[in-house]
């Protein structure tokens, strides 16, 4: 038996035998195991001169038959269950390499490799390395190596060469466990064909991995003209780089897609999501009113579900668009259609977060992290998630894991620094940073908390020099220019309001107690109040409160305090936070305070600084928070600056010495 299971072993990937082979034939060496035993235990046996046969007593006989029949049953259960269990099955579909004459066509050939790779991971049974994450893999890599970091059990391989009206394809499935190339084949034609080589290619995937040659084919892809789908294509590969440049470039593609051919599903989704990365709102990137944004893209949505009820795209198209309640369904109809995809989970895991569902926000985050365990957008949030909520070891944990997949050195290092950054270690977290930086000087989101720790730290010209360019209002409050920031709100409240960093305007009104100005510049907002309070800006809302009771509006400003007492009351309830928990004592301490109850705000304020609030993001004075006037005169209000004052030194001190 045990010679028999070596040579299965051996052979068997040779003749792509598939792994249930071997698992029977250790079963039933197991069984006929069990059978010897069974005849031994049962068979008479003779002794002496005589002959003499002896048997085991009938107690004896009760007790080891019992025992065989549970062993059997047991093995023949579990080889039941080994033989009618498919093949856990994981799959990396690498982006293919462009072999044009030109080698102008890159998009082109990765396009391909990622609608294969979105039609395989629609089939049960196959678990699909995201996109973003496959695309980190290396050209040629290590099989073996591949598999021990991210559990891959195969990978598709594969080129495209386009020239004239020829095209030709090439895709090879390679078993990870050894290497092997479990299949190989060229496909020729023209460019006009390639949704069906598409198909055809993944059909053949499918049913080599399932270890059949005779199954259903894929689901088809949607179809269009080469012309439009290459449009479409180069769209999706413009838009990986986020920028206001970029985005406008792939929202003309996607319309130019759109208008070849009106009834490409695909193309009607992506135009949605274009029409909203190029808004105002604050998670857009461009200058379109998030009003006149949304008016033009959700129908594209609406047409992209009607033409290809099927496809994940339109549906994640509308989540994105209509407001948080309302989108979780069509984000888990798109999850549910495409689950190679992590970008519906975090868009999901967002909104979520958004209506103060933080522990089910974090479990989204997981699960991206899972699908795209390379791919730094998931990692980020789900570290900031973990931090906020002060499970700091897990972060750390999940910053090792992310390293031991294959990450890169300098996205760990600024994981870390984020890390650091919550823990209010701001020495650290300007390390880390800086050496993140150090290896990969473009590398996005970073600067600014780098800024806000030299900020809180003293340390003025170098939190200007790594202060994002597009943080101007930041810069104003930062280089001491409030006077300026506070001209600018009144002469110019939609250009601010239309800024990221456009909270700081809020403060510097505060700092400065200009009232009037601040509750001019609230009414001056875009947005409506609830998409308000459903961002950070709900922990600026004490201070605008402040505003609106000093010009006789009180009950516009305890309205404008429910946003902060329900947020806070519903992060408590969980474990996952949105804010770090120092900032939330220091936003309930700012209620206390607002409602005059002293020695309350002071416990809470206490509670803050406790647990590491020393003045995120823009002062560490207490005396800059105009909420808490009415303790200025309590008798531990100067203790409590001193304890603010000596953190920031001793972290000083640290990084100092770290040089």
């Amino acid at each position: 038996s045990w010679l028999l299971v070596q040579v299965i072993a051996t052979v068997g990937p040779a003749f792509d035998l598939p792994a249930w082979v071997l698992r029977a034939v250790v079963l039933l060496a197991i069984v006929g195991f069990l059978v010897s035993m069974a005849w031994l235990l049962f068979r008479p046996r003779s002794v002496g001169r005589e002959r003499i046969a002896i048997y085991l007593s009938p107690r004896a006989r009760l007790i080891a038959g019992a025992a065989v029949l549970v062993i059997a049953a047991a093995a023949a259960a579990l080889s039941i269950r080994s033989l009618s269990a498919p093949e856990e099955i994981s799959l990396a579909v690498l982006p293919f390499a462009d072999l044009s004459p030109s080698h102008d066509k890159t998009y082109f050939a990765e396009g391909v490799a990622e609608e294969i790779l979105s039609t395989l991971a629609a089939e049960k049974g196959i678990k699909v390395l995201g996109r973003s994450s496959a695309r980190e893999i290396e050209r040629n890599p290590d099989p073996q190596r591949v598999r021990t970091a991210l559990g891959v059990t195969h990978l598709l391989e594969g080129s495209t060469r386009t020239a004239g009206n020829q095209l030709r394809v090439n895709v090879r499935l390679i078993n990870t466990a050894d290497g092997a190339q479990m299949w190989e084949e060229e496909y020729r034609g023209q460019p006009a064909d390639i949704f069906t080589v598409q198909d055809q290619i993944a059909t053949k995937v499918v049913n080599r991995l399932r270890g059949t040659f005779f199954g259903d084919a894929v689901r088809a892809a949607t179809s269009t003209s080469v012309s439009a789908y290459q449009t479409y294509l180069r769209a999706k590969a413009v838009m990986r780089t986020r920028s206001e440049k970029t985005l406008a470039q792939a929202l003309e593609l996607a319309k130019q897609t759109v208008e070849a051919d009106p009834n490409y599903a695909p193309a009607h989704a992506l135009l949605g999501v274009l029409y909203f990365m190029n808004s105002d709102h604050l998670d857009g990137y461009g200058k379109i009113p998030v009003a006149e944004a949304r008016r033009l893209a959700v129908p594209h949505a609406k047409t992209a579900i009607r033409l290809a009820p099927r496809l994940g795209d339109g549906y994640a198209a509308l989540g994105v668009l209509i407001p948080s309640q309302a989108s979780f369904e069509p984000f888990k109809r798109a999850i549910e259609l495409d689950p190679s995809r992590a970008e519906p989970r975090i868009w999901l895991a967002i909104k979520l977060d958004n209506v103060g569902r933080h522990d089910e926000a974090l479990e989204q985050f997981r699960r991206a992290v899972e699908i795209e365990p390379l791919w730094a957008v998931p990692n980020t949030t789900f570290v900031e998630a973990l931090s906020a909520g002060g499970r700091y070891n897990e972060a750390v944990e999940g910053v090792r894991q992310f390293r031991k997949r294959g990450g890169t050195d300098a996205q760990a290092l600024r994981f870390l620094s984020i890390i650091s950054h919550y823990r209010s270690d701001l020495s650290g977290g300007i390390r880390f940073g800086q050496a993140a930086l150090a290896k990969d000087p473009g590398l996005p989101n970073i600067r600014e908390a780098l800024a806000v720790d030299y900020h809180l730290l003293g340390l003025g010209a170098q939190a200007l020099a790594t202060l994002p360019a597009d943080l101007k209002l930041m810069g104003m409050l930062y280089s001491g220019n409030a006077g300026g920031l506070i001209k600018l709100s009144a002469s110019a409240p939609g250009a601010v309001w239309a800024a990221p960093d456009y909270e700081a305007a809020i403060f510097a009104l505060a700092a400065a107690r200009d009232w009037r100005g601040l509750a001019a510049f609230h009414d001056e907002r875009p947005r409506s109040f609830e998409e308000f309070c459903a961002t950070t800006s709900y922990a600026m809302a004490p201070e605008i409160a402040q505003a609106l009771r000093s010009q006789g509006r009180t009950g516009e400003a305890w309205d404008v305090l429910h946003c902060t007492r329900s947020r806070i009351a519903t992060e408590l309830k969980q474990s996952a936070r949105y804010n770090p928990s120092g900032e939330l004592w220091l936003n309930r301490a700012k209620l206390s305070a607002f409602e005059g109850k002293s020695d309350e705000a002071m416990r809470f304020l206490e509670k803050a600084v406790a647990d590491g609030w020393i003045g995120r993001p823009y002062s560490s004075k207490l005396s800059d928070w105009s909420v808490f006037d009415p303790l200025r005169s309590h008798p531990r209000f100067s203790e409590l600056q001193k304890r603010v004052d000596a953190r920031i030194a001793g972290e000083r001190s640290k990084l100092a010495a770290s040089k």
